[in-house]
């Protein structure tokens, strides 16, 4: 097969910068895109979609356009005209663009992997359809709670060929059924109980480093504003601390999410101004630089000052000397724990910078 830098037309759109022919024995065949082959010989066009949603998308536009104007170009030179139309295909075009909007609707970043859709998923996949964009409620309910049990969600995530789409599904006492994700969820904030005391706390608190790793479609702009809208007092503080390890966590767990460490050192600047004396806060904005560089001589010997201090646990020694990449000092430190204290430890994101 032999790619053929040529723009391929139709009327004056351009849709493709390229073309492939695939030559036989017995034909010549034109390969457009990912669905369309022509026959050159029999003059005949073939359709078969295949790839992400996008390229579908793109394929079946071209498609449709074709079956409108009739006419295909390649070059200045017409290649085939008077195609037939299949009504299939502009019915399958407009299922394409709803899916497309319903992932609009949940802030998808991703594109969709049609080829892995399972016939359970793209019947989930028009229920929802129905229900977010066409409101059909009854259908929605009456077909929903089954097919939810194969996601595994109620909060979590809509799992989607290779899509994990975070949301929230309330179902009231009526049974109704609503589903939002967690930038449009109605309660900004909620409560959360720590040490018996309760206290107001972002949705997003609920979220672990898994969930940060999996979703589909978290804006972590719209993580870090919600966090920072409620204001701070020390029970909170603990739980943004807490979420701020679940973010350094995710990184560790796959480094392309380099977003998850600058949220994190974002959330660690604004806790460090509501208490400018905490270590731990301090320590963790260190252990997230560390991640993205050498730290510089005035941290390490902030570090240096800090290790020589007295009333310091012997976890918190453990954390400087992993900063300072002091391995004997820390191995001394670490022994001191009790193994309660070292199982702790080891799920803290610091150690695994040892």
């Amino acid at each position: 097969m032999n790619q053929i830098n040529r723009e391929v037309k139709i009327g004056t759109e351009t849709y493709y910068d390229n073309y492939t022919v695939k030559r036989t024995k017995k034909e010549t065949l034109l390969i457009i895109g990912k669905a369309v082959t022509l026959d050159i010989v029999k003059r005949k066009v073939y359709f078969n979609v295949s790839g992400t949603l996008s390229d579908r998308i793109k394929d079946l536009t071209f498609i449709c356009d074709l079956f409108q104007n009739k006419n295909l170009w390649i070059g200045n030179m017409l290649v085939i005209k008077d195609i037939e139309e299949l009504d299939e295909s502009y019915i399958y075009f407009s299922f394409l663009k709803d899916i497309k909007s319903l992932l609009d609707y949940f802030n998808v970043n991703y594109d969709l992997d049609m080829d892995k859709l399972t016939d359970n998923q793209l019947k989930f996949l028009d229920l929802l359809i129905r229900k977010v964009l066409y409101n059909e409620e009854k259908v929605l309910q009456k077909h929903f709670k089954e097919i939810l049990q194969e996601f595994k969600t109620t909060f979590g995530h809509l799992e989607i060929a290779n899509l994990n789409i975070t949301v929230i599904i309330e179902i009231d006492n009526n049974e109704n059924i609503t589903i939002k994700t967690f930038d449009n969820f109605d309660a900004k904030k909620v409560r959360a109980v720590r040490e018996n005391v309760e206290f107001d706390t972002s949705i997003y608190s609920i979220l672990t480093s898994n969930d940060f790793v999996k979703s589909s479609n978290l804006n972590f702009e719209n993580l870090s504003n919600s966090i920072k809208n409620i204001p701070l007092n020390e029970n909170y503080a603990d739980q943004v601390n807490t979420t701020i390890l679940e973010l350094i966590k995710a990184y560790d767990i796959d480094n392309k999410l380099e977003i998850c460490l600058k949220t994190a050192l974002d959330l660690c600047h604004w806790l460090e101004n509501y208490d400018k004396e905490s270590l731990i806060y301090k320590l963790n904005r260190l252990q997230i630089i560390k991640r993205m560089r050498e730290l510089s001589e005035e941290e390490i010997s902030f570090l240096i000052k800090t290790k020589q201090s007295n009333n310091l646990t012997d976890e918190i020694l453990c954390g400087i000397c992993i900063l300072l990449d002091s391995k004997f000092e820390f191995q001394s430190f670490f022994q001191m724990l009790s193994p309660e204290k070292q199982k702790m430890f080891r799920e803290y994101p610091i150690y695994s910078l040892k």
